[in-house]
């Protein structure tokens, strides 16, 4: 088990320039791939020219039930490090649509220890770059006790140690609701959302029981994450 750091938006990312500003981001902030590839077992060595070519390679996009064919484009790209202790994967697509894209991180726990600040800093400047809609850093068990079946589409994920909430989903939800929620700290965003924590470390002892995850549910309202609300119009 380690540290995920996911980004859920609905910017397109399939441009250049953007996949150019993310693996600048990673130098920035001192995390550095070693391989790259469009799946397991990576064996392509990691350059940022690389990247950025696998980043902006194009597959068929979104099925389509009604013409029985996909439409539009798809793509991706997978990252580790072994050194550091970290794997990454961005998801895009460009559909007729709306259609969520992704970017995913999962940190083995001493490389979360080792670089705690850093990939908090990285989580928001990919916010910024992205355009986010929502996102979250948390203990993989937390993510695994919390879930849902479904996408942001159908359900929010859930109430982790560190959350985005993007203005789209601050409309649903209430912005004064999420906000007057007893977080341990919360930062507002230059996008108009909100980063909120519910303890000062993703590994601290109180996130092993689900005490404050559910407490935090039901005050912003368990509907939301549980995929039965009926008014969660953000698609």
């Amino acid at each position: 088990m380690g540290i995920t750091l996911t980004i859920d938006t609905l910017q397109k990312l399939n441009d250049t320039d953007l996949a150019t500003k993310f693996f600048d981001l990673l130098e920035k902030h001192g995390l550095h791939l070693e391989k790259l590839g469009l799946y397991e077992p990576l064996k392509q060595e990691y350059s940022k020219e690389k990247g950025i070519e696998i980043w902006c390679l194009e597959d068929e996009g979104c099925f389509d039930i009604e013409s029985n064919k996909s439409l539009g484009k798809a793509g991706g790209v997978l990252g580790k490090s072994k050194t550091q202790g970290f794997t990454m994967h961005v998801v895009w697509w460009d559909c007729p649509w709306k259609k969520t894209n992704y970017i995913w991180f999962h940190f083995q726990k001493k490389a979360y220890k080792a670089y705690k600040t850093q990939i908090q800093e990285l989580f928001k400047d990919l916010i910024i770059l992205t355009n986010g809609l929502y996102g979250y850093i948390s203990d993989e068990i937390a993510v695994n006790r919390q879930h849902v079946t479904g996408t942001i589409q159908e359900r929010i994920s859930g109430v982790f140690w560190c959350n985005y909430f993007g203005p789209p989903l601050l409309e649903v939800l209430r912005k004064e609701n999420v906000e007057s929620f007893s977080w341990y700290n919360s930062v507002k965003v230059d996008n108009g959302g909100v980063i909120t924590y519910l303890t000062s470390d993703a590994l601290d002892i109180k996130l092993k029981s689900n005490e404050l995850e559910n407490k935090a549910q039901e005050y912003i309202g368990s509907h939301w994450f549980n995929g039965k609300a009926a008014n969660y119009h953000i698609f």
